[in-house]
Formats: structure tokens, sequence, C-alpha cells
């Protein structure tokens, strides 16, 4: 599992997909969903939130709230985006985006 990036605690940012069918093609699903947990203590972070329309290439807006330290004793947290796409009765795609939340206030005194 690769790591996209660390970003500071309490940043936003956005996450990008670009979801294909088996030729390549770009394909848009009947439903585009997500949601957010953090790894390094179990919790989820943003519950299954749908992606409206659905698109072949979503842009997804990480929110202050999705990157907030949840461990005061953590230098570093991981956070997991799953992305469920959704084409028919028969046809699901599961993909996985991971990144590193930095604690802040542990960097400015440990340094």
């Amino acid at each position: 599992m690769a790591i996209l990036a660390t970003l500071n605690q309490n940043s936003s940012g956005f996450l990008w997909a670009t979801l294909k069918n088996k030729d390549g093609e770009e394909a848009v699903p009947a439903s585009l969903s997500y949601w957010i947990a953090c790894l390094t203590t179990g919790r989820i972070v943003r519950s299954e939130t749908a992606i409206s329309p659905a698109t072949a290439t979503p842009e997804i807006h990480l929110t202050k709230n999705d990157n907030a330290i949840i461990g005061a004793s953590n230098r570093y947290e991981t956070r997991r985006l799953t992305l469920r796409a959704v084409y028919d009765s028969d046809d699901e795609l599961m993909d996985v985006y991971v990144w590193r939340v930095r604690n802040l206030h542990l960097a400015q005194t440990n340094q």
C-alpha cells in the first residue's frame, strides 16, 4: 500500500481518481461513494458519502476534519479512503488511497 502524501493536521486537500473499463476507457458508474478510515486508531473519519452525479473522474475534497489528529500522542496518523464504484449488480470496483497526517503539535515540540 503506497502512501500518496503527507498532509499537515487540519489541512484540506484533494484526491482525484480515474475509473476505467477493461478496455482502458473512462467508465461512469451507476453510483459512486467513498469513506475515510484512520488506520492508526481504527476509527471511521468520514462515513460512506455519495458522489453525485457519478463521474469517471471524481474530485474528492478532503476537509480539515478528514485530516484532524485523533490521538494526541501520535506523531503521524495514516488515513485510507475507500472508493466504491457500482456499475451494475454484478460489477463493482473498490479502490483505496492512503496518506499520512502529521501532528503539528508534536512536530513543533520534537525538533
